[in-house]
């Protein structure tokens, strides 16, 4: 899993109860298998700046990059469809990947008020860790994160299923 590409078009999200590509946005109790789309993070550049899921077409299945599996309601698993390792989040807040999902790759999502998604380490939500990224791409630590910054918000954009 490379920090430097987390954010290509991909993820299966437990938060759709509906058919691939659909823009509806429930949480279900249990979570229906997961649906796919693309996470996208925010950018301050407004030409670079995505609509809402609900107006964006359908993206193409062969550039998923992440997929969100459900572990519970607004807990998810993100993995890599290339490595097939998870990220997680290590003690000092530092983003990695991992072969296996363990406590450290579970992660809290949040729909926020603007529409985004945040995704919030389980283990260390005591201490508000997100995941991040900074402008160039990189990942951001987790204690350098923040409610509010631009870098830890993230958009979900439906894929097709061709």
């Amino acid at each position: 899993l490379s920090p430097t590409r987390p954010c290509g078009p991909s993820v299966p999200s437990h938060r759709s109860s509906s058919p691939i590509g659909s823009a509806d946005f429930f949480f279900c109790s249990p979570p229906p298998p997961p649906s796919i789309f693309s996470l996208s993070p925010c950018r301050s550049d407004i030409s670079q700046r995505l609509s809402p899921a609900a107006a964006a077409p359908p993206r193409d299945r062969a550039g998923v990059q992440l997929q969100l599996s459900a572990e519970d309601v607004g807990e998810v698993y993100i993995k890599s469809t290339a490595s097939g390792q998870y990220l997680a989040m290590d003690t000092n807040g530092l983003l990695y990947g991992s072969q296996l999902p363990g406590e450290e790759c579970l992660f809290l999502e949040r729909l926020e008020e603007n529409h985004y998604n945040t995704y919030i380490s389980k283990k260390h939500a005591d201490k508000n860790w997100f995941v991040g990224l900074k402008k160039n791409g990189n990942s951001k630590l987790g204690p350098r994160t923040h409610y509010g910054q631009k870098a830890i918000l993230f958009l979900p954009l439906p894929v097709s299923a061709d």
